[in-house]
Parts: C-alpha cells; structure tokens; sequence
C-alpha cells in the first residue's frame, strides 16, 4: 500500500511518497538497538521511500524526519486515538485529554522563508540552519556515551559533556565553509563570552526556522503539543498539554 505523498516541511516543493512496510523491513529495523533511533529513522525512511520521490533522509531535517514518521503512523495505524491524563492548574484536579493523533498532523507548518538565517557575530556573517538526519545521529551518538555516567570517571562525564555542547552549536552554524575540524578548532579557541554569546543569536534564529509538527524542544527532549483543552470546571481557561515525542514510538515493528 501506498502511503499518502506529503512534501517537506523545510522544502515544500520536495514531495515523498512512502509505502508501508513489509516483513522484511520490519526485521531490518529489529535488527538497530532502540536507543540508535535516530539511525533506525534515517533506515526506515530510506527504505520505504518510493524511488520515484528518493531523497536520501539523512539529509532532511530533524523536524521533516519527525513529521514523516508521524505521516506514516497516522496512515497506517487502523486506530489513531490517543488520551493523556493531566493534573489541571486552573481547578486542581485531573482531567482527561483525548483525542485523533490525525489532528496533530493539522498543525503542519512549511519553513517561513529561506532554510537558513544569517547572523553577525564578531564582524563575520555565519550561517544558522536546522540540523540534518546525519547531525541527529552524531549527536545521538555522543549523547549515548553520556547514558552511561556511572561507568565513566567524573572527568570523562564532564568533559564528554563539555563537548556534546560544543558539537550541538557546531552542527547548526557554518563558518563560510569550514570544513567540521576547522569549525570546532574555531569555536575551541572562542572565550566563553563569544561561545554564550553566539550559542544564544543561533537559537533564536533556530526558533525562527521551525517547521513541521507542532513541537518544542527542551533539554534534549522533543514535546508534541496538543490543541488548547478547556477546563471543564473553569470555563475559558485552557492548558496546551505536551506530550514527549520520540521517533522510534512511530517506526513499524514486528
């Protein structure tokens, strides 16, 4: 079966088709530990893409990877509904949000404007752009060290910490084409005044390029926000629920 052809988020004149998986493909996809998820992301992708409409995942942003394994659950899954319970603010206590996951795909937002941003930073233009597939599994590959702090030395940990930040702010910025060595000795030598300084200027120009669901990131976690949900005791007061997001809950599996 044919999925529902949808275009990229970040490029809305790139159209993907994907077709559902088979057995096969679902024994591939076992075969990645579920903590690689965004290595099994880039597979997935990869594979059930027609090869009419072939873009290499690896190359799309984080946020069109996201919106296209969303794309594939909602058209393949017989049922879509979904609740949350939730401690209310308004009234103190606990109400239940349910509703069509079909919904969220609604909020679907193509890139505002070109896919990047400049920015001045020390007399030089830099360039601001979303992360890759490929900068996804780079990071998900340094953060993976991280997951195991109570095998590490606590100088390894930090200094392992130290630079998965670095690399974080590496892989969404470019220095009139440095190549990634030269980036990262370039920002090295930055004092911490110019690393916060810039770290700052490109997340607010990352804020500007969101794109696909609607969805926050915070500390490394991706959130789904849900519609507005009144109150039932308080009429006009709502909360906007968030709910955690991660691609591997959306990848086909046996």
């Amino acid at each position: 079966m044919l999925i529902p052809h949808f275009t990229l988020p970040s490029n809305p004149a790139k159209k993907i088709q994907l077709r559902e998986a088979n057995v096969s493909d679902c024994i591939d996809f076992a075969e990645i530990d579920e903590s690689h998820e965004e290595e099994v992301t880039t597979l997935c992708l990869n594979r059930l893409q027609t090869p009419e409409t072939f873009y290499d995942a690896s190359l799309w942003t984080a946020q069109d990877r996201r919106f296209a394994i969303f794309w594939y659950y909602i058209h393949t899954e017989s049922d879509t509904q979904a609740e949350w319970l939730y401690d209310c603010d308004h009234c103190k206590k606990q109400h239940k949000q349910a509703i069509d996951l079909k919904v969220l795909a609604d909020g679907y937002k193509p890139i505002t404007g070109l896919p990047y941003r400049e920015i001045e930073f020390e007399g030089e233009k830099i360039i601001v752009k979303p992360l890759s597939g490929k900068d996804m599994e780079d990071l998900e590959n340094s953060r993976l060290v991280l997951n195991n702090k109570e095998e590490l030395k606590p100088n390894v940990y930090r200094r392992s910490l130290a630079e998965l930040r670095i690399l974080e702010l590496m892989k969404s910025i470019d220095f009139g084409g440095l190549d990634e060595k030269a980036k990262e000795e370039k920002i090295k030598n930055f004092s911490m005044r110019q690393f916060y300084d810039l770290a700052e200027k490109a997340s607010g120009k990352l804020i500007e390029l969101q794109h696909g669901l609607d969805s926050i990131v915070s500390d490394g976690k991706i959130y789904l926000l849900l519609p507005p949900h009144e109150c039932p005791e308080k009429k006009g007061e709502v909360t906007r629920l968030r709910v955690t997001f991660r691609n591997s809950e959306y990848i086909p599996r046996l």
